[in-house]
């Protein structure tokens, strides 16, 4: 079967640890929306949605101490949106759990969910690295 989000090599950083990353994300992404659109039982559908949120957390607390580490310009703008997305996750994970999203939405939503977030990363990192450079 194909993947519903196939991981293109646009979305590469060409950093190792963010693509791992990312790849993880698309990897978990995908695995949702497979089960999703296969009628998994909900239980499954749960601990990988669960997953999904737990890896983007982990993802963005990595790269804001990075970023934090270099003094990087785009800092806040890059905390900010991912504070967003933690509380979006949230927030469809529980519209999703009361059975309120149809399959149309909720493939749109979680391939969107993790292409903001890379295009976002893509824009700031292109950014000067230091606030006095």
């Amino acid at each position: 079967m194909d993947e519903i989000f196939p991981w293109i090599d646009r979305y590469n950083m060409n950093e190792e640890a963010i693509d791992r990353d990312h790849r993880k994300l698309v990897k978990l992404a995908n695995t949702f929306l497979t089960a999703f659109s296969e009628e998994k039982a909900q239980i499954v559908l749960n601990v990988v949605l669960d997953e999904l949120g737990d890896s983007a957390r982990t993802h963005f607390k990595k790269e804001e101490k990075e970023m934090r580490k270099t003094d990087h310009a785009g800092f806040i703008i890059m905390k900010d949106h991912n504070d967003v997305l933690s509380r979006e996750i949230r927030m469809f994970r529980d519209t999703y759990v009361d059975g309120k999203l149809s399959e149309e939405d909720v493939t749109s939503f979680v391939k969107e969910w993790v292409l903001r977030h890379m295009r976002l990363q893509r824009r700031v990192k292109n950014r000067k690295t230091s606030k006095t450079n």
